[in-house]
């Protein structure tokens, strides 16, 4: 069961890992976002390592130095954490910043509300409920990944200047604004445009 169990984390946090890069790919020139993807990727490596050698002990035994070093380990995760939410709210919609504040204030509410049951679990005493609001804790925060991942999808605006035929000021300047998350992709959704709609 405990082999299972870290497997089962170990590729969570793979696929944790590998969606922090997917952001930082997708951000394209929004340094906001790609800081954000670094975070991501931060914390996925920080679990794989030192997570792997930091685990809590059974309920009603001392943690000791692994229980230490596990509590130093999740207080520097959730600081990158929060660092990438804060960071994203900020690079994305006023709605996403909304859902962004909401979601840090639930999640910084029913952490805080779960450690002051820190003690009656080392003294293996009955805690009703700490296990909901432990896993509101989690999965509130870990949902805003769902929702920040079709997020980081920023448009290009390729600037071209066609000559008309005819005209009197003998060019235009034309916007086209692609959903490329690359400078290159819209250059090239662009010359695709152009193919249907020549210049000349």
């Amino acid at each position: 069961m405990c082999v299972a169990f870290t497997v089962l984390l170990l590729l969570v946090y793979g696929l944790m890992l590998a969606f922090g890069v997917g952001v930082w790919k997708a951000s394209g020139r929004n340094r906001r976002l790609k800081v954000v993807g670094g975070l991501i990727v931060g914390v996925a490596v920080l679990a794989l390592t030192v997570g792997q050698f930091a685990a809590m002990r059974m309920r009603g035994t001392e943690q000791g130095l692994a229980g230490a070093l596990h509590l130093v380990e999740g207080m520097v995760a959730m600081l990158m954490v929060f660092s990438s939410m804060g960071i994203a709210a900020t690079a994305l919609g006023r709605r996403f910043r909304l859902y962004t504040i909401a979601t840090i204030v639930l999640v910084l509410g029913f952490g805080a509300w779960s450690t002051l049951e820190v003690s009656q679990v080392e003294q293996g005493l009955a805690t009703p409920w700490l296990g909901v609001k432990e896993r509101i804790f989690w999965y509130g925060y870990q949902s805003w990944y769902v929702v920040l991942a079709p997020c980081p999808n920023p448009r290009y605006v390729v600037a071209v200047t066609a000559h008309v035929p005819g005209g009197a000021g003998g060019s235009v300047a034309a916007g086209i604004t692609s959903g490329s998350r690359s400078p290159e992709g819209a250059i090239a959704a662009f010359n695709t445009g152009a193919e249907f709609f020549p210049t000349t």
